[in-house]
């Protein structure tokens, strides 16, 4: 399967939430899916992952989103190395905001 997933403008919403379209289609209607159905469309798609998780709880953002509920003004850091790009930035029940990466795996052979 060849790679059509590639990095996209991230327009967040008032909140602060953005998805991928390919990350969205993969969700649909559920709430969300397991970590093994998730690691197989990695897989099948030749992608690796990575998270952000917003750390500074004490940050005058993150005590605004305490307050609002919206995490917009979070800017979140990819990590090291090249070629990162913005799955979704969403709110987690358990972790609160929290940014996914994608990158491309080096294509083996």
């Amino acid at each position: 399967m060849s790679n059509t997933i590639t990095e996209l403008p991230v327009e967040r919403n008032d909140i602060g939430y953005w998805s991928h379209p390919a990350f969205e289609a993969l969700i649909g209607d559920r709430e969300g899916i397991s970590s093994s159905e998730f690691d197989a469309w990695l897989q099948a798609n030749n992608l690796e992952d990575a998270y952000s998780y917003w750390g500074e709880e004490d940050s005058k953002e993150y005590l605004e989103y305490a307050e609002s509920g919206s995490f917009a003004k979070w800017q979140p850091t990819p990590p090291a190395g090249l070629g990162w790009f913005i799955c979704s930035i969403h709110e987690t029940e358990d972790d609160g905001p929290i940014c996914i990466w994608l990158r491309k795996l080096p294509v083996v052979g």
